[in-house]
């Protein structure tokens, strides 16, 4: 026979699990599929609403197990539970995530406006590579406190005249990915805290450009198709030297010829365009400590490098002994050169330095504007 004691101790404390932090049981519901989640309404009253405040939503083919093989019906059960959580969810939503091979483009636009009324942080989806596309929504770009955007098999062709940016935004990835003319370039420029960048695309399909203009970027991977034009601005260089760029033709670049760590990285990038016909340079220098301590470029080894270069321009701030020895290696190693054009007449090095350097092509005509 149980002592009262005993029954007094248990009807003071009934169940553990009904009386779990709501801390701890937020901890358990976002670890563990999101369908098994729902189903946790059924272990007490307290537990019966739990699942609705969940802040990370992951929604992937699972939640769809059923032997009905007929895909139209696996695909309306899939979106209806979709349909179902959003519209039952009563908190912040601060991830959504949905990997599957199933297509709902009709259905992801009403997702994004219940994600961008809920203070939404992170937005990852990924559609099997098999599956059409999905069209990016308008109402993507009013999802203003994004941190991470990873997007795959998706379309975009224009961002609205009213997008002002992801301000926050510092994680972006794309893959198998199709937009329109500068939609990427607007998209990477109007996110000013951007510090990892992952590109997997076929950029054949991109339009002129392909400018990323990113101050604050630490990591950059990209893979894919290249197209033939690339502009290159600020000081991360060096994330592109080891990647090879055979179809390369037009480069520009922002840099310091001064700083020989920024030097060593763009000579690695030129052995890597073996293509590149046209070459645009923004000499940003800041001390030239070549005037001290001799150039990077004096001894820089000079194979491999301008072999099909036809045109190269470079804007510079100041007459440099950098300037002076990088355009000497371009002369004396660019065969097929035509064209070699100095930009700032107020600022141009002394002619006759660059008239006695020796010229690889016969062809090439030297342009320095002089002051009037």
């Amino acid at each position: 026979m149980e002592s009262p004691k005993r029954k007094i101790q248990c009807l003071t404390n009934p169940d553990r699990i009904s009386d779990l932090p709501s801390e701890i049981k937020e901890n358990i519901l976002v670890r563990i599929p999101i369908e098994q989640a729902v189903r946790t309404c059924v272990l007490s009253t307290k537990w019966k609403s739990a699942w609705k405040s969940i802040p990370d939503l992951s929604f992937t083919n699972s939640i769809v197990r059923t032997s009905n093989p007929n895909p139209t019906n696996r695909l309306s059960k899939f979106i209806r539970f979709i349909d179902m959580f959003l519209l039952l969810h009563n908190g912040p939503i601060r991830k959504f995530s949905l990997f599957t091979s199933f297509p709902f483009h009709d259905a992801i636009e009403r997702w994004i406006l219940i994600l961008s009324k809920n203070k939404i942080e992170e937005i990852c989806i990924e559609l099997n590579a098999l599956s059409f596309p999905f069209m990016i929504p308008y109402l993507f770009c009013s999802c203003c406190l994004l941190r991470k955007i990873q997007l795959a098999n998706c379309i975009s062709e224009f961002l609205p005249l009213s997008f002002e940016g992801f301000k926050l935004l510092h994680s972006l990835k794309l893959k198998d990915c199709i937009m329109g003319d500068d939609y990427l370039n607007h998209l990477i420029a109007k996110s000013p805290n951007l510090e990892d960048l992952d590109l997997d695309l076929d950029l054949m399909e991109f339009g002129e450009n392909l400018i990323i203009n990113a101050q604050n970027l630490k990591i950059l991977k990209i893979e894919g198709r290249w197209k033939k034009e690339l502009e290159i601005l600020g000081h991360f260089i060096k994330y592109f030297s080891e990647i090879s760029f055979v179809n390369l033709k037009v480069l520009k670049l922002e840099m310091d010829l001064s700083d020989h760590k920024l030097d060593y990285f763009a000579l690695s990038l030129f052995q890597n365009t073996p293509m590149l016909e046209k070459l645009y340079i923004k000499n940003m220098v800041e001390q030239d400590m070549g005037q001290v301590n001799g150039t990077f470029w004096k001894s820089a080894p000079k194979e491999n490098i301008f072999t099909n270069l036809k045109h190269f321009e470079i804007c510079h701030d100041h007459e440099s002994n950098s300037l002076c020895a990088f355009a000497k290696v371009v002369l004396s190693t660019a065969s097929l050169l035509e064209t070699f054009y100095i930009v700032n007449p107020e600022r141009a090095p002394p002619v006759k330095k660059l008239l006695w350097i020796k010229r690889a092509s016969n062809k090439v005509e030297v342009y320095v504007p002089r002051k009037v």
